[in-house]
């Protein structure tokens, strides 16, 4: 006989000050499939609670909130599950009330992220304390910084974590539920599963082909995830800016990439193969999830939309044959762009912000990383995205090992070129990355002597849980020396961007705004103009040349 349970799926805090803008995605995905399955399941978005300050508990500043994560006291209650300063926290997010209501806790953390980590684990060991024979389920970590998969076998000692799924939880959740509830399924054969037996901690491997899964948001408010900000254009002109709120879904219908760059960790082995679900149903999703929730807006959450072009020209064209006036962004592929006819159709079909992965315009750094994008083409693909009325922007990635003053400059001239056709430039620093061909094989990439930073603490509050590793560059510059050229790229490249006003300064606002203004305002021109007025709002930085005047002409 099966045995009852009662589940509860939660996203983890993260602890960062403000929620997310988006609806959890991956939960709501596990939610619908063990539904579906005829499972007893709620699910909760923690970060949307109504809950003490962060900065009462955890202080001010990153560090000051680092320093306490990392505490003694904190370690002691991870071992001991006593104390009443961390019990009093891990209570505003799961009463004793709502304990009493779940049998099996499955807590999803926020991708690499390791603040979130350690408020699951803070939240479990409150859960564990009080119900010791309850069972917890962990997941969502990236596999390439996977703190607590990392640490299964400590936390598992503890009484934190009975077990882990590394990488797409559906299936791997059925199986080892299943299991739970008697049936005979060997836990060897559950992809990803982390698990004790006889006193031993069992590793498998991730799932090779996973499920896309269409989400359910039910129990989920999605109003705290409206944007309703519209108050300050509508002071700004009443007659072009109605007041209006914007919820943005999450959707995706697209899993892995086809492409193999050098410093990416998606051709890793949890996405061997790109897989896609067919046109007509992804449309008919959004269908459903436009009249379920009165929604038009979605951020589509794709390495690649247009992986194959009969897929993204098949998308598009059912998109426009269902007439569901929806808006949406995604990334592209500049090497998957024949010309600019599906930019065109892709803004017919409610696209109406694309990024580019272009991270450098030195063909000397696209053959070494393997992405192979001619600087020059992709000018042109971003000329094409800008004339379609597409918010267009590229990705630039600062400090690739052996960069040169030259790569730098191909860059800078490609923005500068660019400008005219470019509305913002999402910057981040290089960091070597697990999983990817250039830590797999240094050697091939001029990298050697790679070691982790000595503690996490350092770690996290140096380099924000990104940069895992230090390494040398063989024949060229040693860590110490690579750090400080790694942060001199990045502030030319953003000089540069500031100056030219390709920079958000919300970036968790910004397609909320973008779509609010691409409702209110038709030509892009303007759109523009009154995108540059509210960033001036937000940071007083830009002396602007156009004003309210000229937009209500």
């Amino acid at each position: 006989m099966k045995t009852p349970m009662r589940l509860k799926i939660i996203k983890s805090p993260r602890f960062k000050g403000e929620t997310d803008y988006l609806p959890p995605l991956a939960i709501s995905q596990i939610y619908s499939f063990l539904k579906n399955k005829g499972f007893e399941i709620s699910q909760e978005d923690l970060n949307q609670r109504e809950v003490p300050s962060k900065k009462d508990i955890f202080g001010s500043t990153y560090k000051k909130r680092l320093k306490n994560i990392f505490s003694r006291e904190f370690s002691a209650y991870l071992t001991t599950g006593k104390d009443d300063h961390y019990e009093a926290i891990a209570s505003q997010y799961l009463s004793s009330g709502e304990m009493d209501s779940i049998d099996i806790l499955l807590v999803s953390i926020c991708y690499s992220d390791f603040c979130s980590s350690m408020a699951a684990l803070l939240i479990a060991r409150y859960f564990k304390s009080k119900n010791r024979n309850k069972l917890v389920i962990m997941g969502g970590e990236s596999i390439e910084k996977s703190y607590i998969y990392e640490g299964f076998e400590k936390y598992n000692t503890l009484g934190i974590v009975d077990y882990y799924i590394l990488g797409p939880g559906e299936e791997s959740l059925l199986m080892l539920l299943k299991r739970i509830q008697g049936e005979a399924l060997d836990p060897k054969k559950i992809p990803g599963l982390c698990y004790r037996q006889d006193g031993q901690v069992f590793k498998n491997d991730p799932i090779r082909d996973a499920a896309l899964v269409p989400p359910d948001f039910t129990g989920l408010s999605l109003k705290k995830y409206s944007w309703d900000q519209s108050e300050i254009f509508h002071s700004m002109s009443p007659k072009l800016f109605p007041r209006r709120e914007i919820l943005v879904l999450p959707f995706r219908m697209i899993d892995g990439c086809p492409y193999r760059c050098a410093f990416c960790a998606s051709p890793d082995m949890s996405q061997a193969r790109t897989s896609s679900v067919d046109p007509q149903e992804a449309v008919s999703v959004l269908k459903r999830l436009t009249a379920e929730h009165n929604a038009k807006y979605f951020m589509f959450l794709h390495d690649t939309l247009n992986f194959s072009k009969a897929f993204i020209n098949h998308f598009c064209d059912e998109l426009i044959k269902a007439d569901l006036d929806i808006r949406w962004s995604d990334s592209l592929s500049p090497l998957a762009v024949d010309g600019p006819e599906v930019l065109n159709k892709m803004y017919r079909a409610g696209a109406r912000r694309v990024f580019f992965g272009l991270e450098s315009a030195s063909t000397k750094l696209q053959a070494y990383t393997g992405k192979n994008v001619n600087p020059a083409r992709a000018a042109q693909i971003v000329k094409w995205a800008h004339e379609a009325g597409l918010w267009t922007g590229v990705q630039v990635i600062a400090g690739f090992p052996h960069e040169t003053k030259e790569d730098i400059q191909s860059t800078v001239d490609f923005i500068i070129d660019c400008a005219p056709y470019l509305d913002v430039v999402k910057l981040q620093k290089f960091y070597l990355r697990r999983y990817t061909y250039m830590h797999s094989d240094a050697k091939k990439y001029g990298i050697t002597n790679i070691r982790e930073y000595d503690d996490l603490p350092e770690l996290v509050v140096r380099q924000r849980g990104q940069n895992r590793y230090r390494f040398d560059e063989i024949g060229g510059l040693e860590w110490n020396q690579k750090e400080k050229q790694i942060e001199r790229s990045y502030r030319t490249f953003d000089r540069l961007i500031t100056e030219y006003r390709l920079k958000s300064y919300s970036p968790r606002d910004e397609l909320n705004i973008l779509f609010y203004l691409y409702e209110c305002l038709e030509d892009k021109k303007r759109i523009k103009s009154a995108f540059d007025i509210y960033q001036a709002e937000l940071k007083k930085v830009n002396k602007l040349s156009l004003d309210l005047q000229d937009l209500d002409e």
